[in-house]
């Protein structure tokens, strides 16, 4: 206490992020490479586009509706990792407290689909998958 101001009680999960944000070096003075400026200039090709499809159609609801879809594709991926950066980070330090056990069984796996492959039972596996499954398509 200071003199009449209580202090106020850190929780411990934002006490986390501040930790993690603080190691990140927001500051950085690397160049900016061809692959980051073809990266921004993503969506707002992606804007572009869907603003030309509402103007060709020539119908404001269309365009209306496509604009909308356009900012919740933007959005919600922010908002997703908003909501679970806390478990982020507590899955990121299980893994990074149990790493060995972690690439051992990454190991397993590799060789057992190495061992599928030789033996043919991955074709098999695929097989067996198509039919429960389906073949899967993508409507374009």
């Amino acid at each position: 206490y200071k003199r009449g101001r209580k202090r106020r009680r850190q929780h411990p999960d934002r006490d986390a992020i501040r930790q993690t944000l603080t190691r990140l070096d927001l500051t950085s003075t690397r160049h900016t490479t061809i692959n980051d400026r073809y990266a921004l200039k993503l969506p707002v090709l992606t804007l572009t586009a869907v603003l030309g499809l509402a103007a060709v159609q020539g119908s404001a609801g269309r365009g209306t509706l496509l604009a909308a879809a356009y900012s919740l594709g933007m959005g919600l991926p922010f908002i997703a990792f908003a909501f679970g950066l806390t478990r982020l980070l507590r899955l990121a330090a299980f893994l990074r407290r149990h790493g060995a056990w972690v690439t051992r069984l990454g190991g397993l796996l590799l060789i057992a689909v190495g061992l599928a492959l030789a033996t043919g039972a991955w074709n098999a596996f695929i097989t067996w998958l198509r039919v429960t499954v389906g073949p899967g398509q993508i409507g374009i």
